[in-house]
């Protein structure tokens, strides 16, 4: 019976460790515990993955007496923010019994700070780093992880794009709110970037949402319809009483709302990602961006990226004509990135679980 433990924290975390789950789950002879932190259970519940919850970080005594007990032939995480975070008490845990650790990482930023402690050291790094794709490495290395821990498998959480064919739950949405066909749907999909970053990055989400929601008035929609504006709060963001909103999107899956939406707008969210590489019109706004662009799908060219704050509305204006160059090829680059990966990380568990070392198959 081949043992895992898997930790999952945040949502993006856990996104991207879910359908591995899934899949080890639904094999012979695998037994998979789950310790899930409360960002983690939206995830965990589409994907049908049974979970512990717990409330936050525990004691590592408690982690220690966990990997003990269940004594896994592997621990796999995702990785999450914050002191609360779950997943390196148990990292810690593993090692000080032997135990191979895995890491399957989620999105192209803040490598070393995943896995750094309170005194910037790497004390959090697991055995092997599963990261999407070439690009994400280059950037992990010269961001301080070793090079020889990290493992190219794609991006298991984008696999189920490439299953989607039609609008049916998009439609769904736009009924339940009534917005017609005729109606103009902005979803603006928000980030807890002040928390995370201060003004580190030249922008926070309050400033993009009041440059988005002065704009949303001049997106004239089709003769007899409206524009409406929804904003979709991220799980660490508190519910907040946004004067511009029309709709609340918070709720439900993010992929429903971007099926709906016309124009989806917010900063470098994955939920940004997931809508270029599907096709729907996209906009990036990070007004005095003072590093790299993080959204993988601006240097892709599927989504418009605004950095200048006075062509915020022109922009989405464009984008939402069609009338914005874009990059074709979003459905090649979403196979590249994700076809496959699932079954890649699978297999790296197993073959890190029975104690050996081989190339992640193609």
């Amino acid at each position: 019976m081949l043992r895992i433990l898997s930790v999952a924290g945040d949502a993006g975390g856990t996104d991207a460790i879910a359908p591995v789950l899934a899949a080890l789950a639904a094999s012979p002879n695998t037994d998979v515990q789950v310790v899930a932190g409360p960002f983690a259970a939206l995830s965990l519940r589409r994907a049908k993955v049974a979970a512990t919850a717990v409330d936050g970080a525990l004691p590592r005594f408690v982690a220690q007496a966990w990997i003990e007990e269940s004594q896994p032939d592997l621990l796999l995480v995702g990785t999450s923010w914050g002191r609360a975070r779950i997943e390196p008490a148990f990292v810690t845990a593993a090692r000080s019994v032997g135990c191979p650790t895995l890491t399957v990482l989620d999105y192209w930023s803040n490598y070393r700070a995943r896995f750094a402690d309170e005194t910037g050291a790497l004390s959090n790094l697991t055995d092997t780093i599963a990261v999407m794709d070439e690009q994400a490495r280059e950037e992990a290395i010269a961001d301080g992880l070793p090079a020889d821990r990290l493992v190219v498998t794609g991006a298991p959480h984008y696999e189920h794009l490439l299953t989607i064919t039609d609008r049916i739950r998009g439609e769904r949405i736009r009924d339940r709110y009534k917005i017609g066909a005729n109606d103009r749907l902005v979803l603006f999909v928000s980030q807890p970037l002040e928390a995370l970053y201060g003004s580190a990055l030249g922008y926070t989400e309050h400033d993009v949402l009041d440059l988005v929601s002065a704009a949303v008035p001049s997106l004239m929609p089709p003769a007899g319809g409206r524009t409406v504006f929804a904003v979709r709060r991220h799980p660490r963001e508190e519910p907040t009483d946004y004067s511009h909103t029309i709709i609340d999107a918070s709720g439900g899956d993010s992929l429903d709302w971007i099926l709906a939406a016309d124009l989806v707008v917010g900063m470098n969210s994955a939920v940004l990602l997931q809508a270029a590489l599907i096709g729907r019109p996209t906009v990036s706004v990070q007004p005095g961006r003072q590093d790299n662009d993080l959204l993988p799908s601006n240097r892709m060219g599927l989504s418009t990226p605004v950095y200048d704050r006075t062509a915020v509305g022109e922009m989405m204006r464009k984008t939402l004509a069609g009338t914005v160059p874009r990059a074709t090829g979003a459905r090649e680059a979403l196979e590249r990135l994700a076809g496959g990966a699932t079954a890649r990380v699978v297999a790296l568990v197993r073959t890190m679980a029975a104690g050996r070392y081989a190339e992640v198959p193609g």
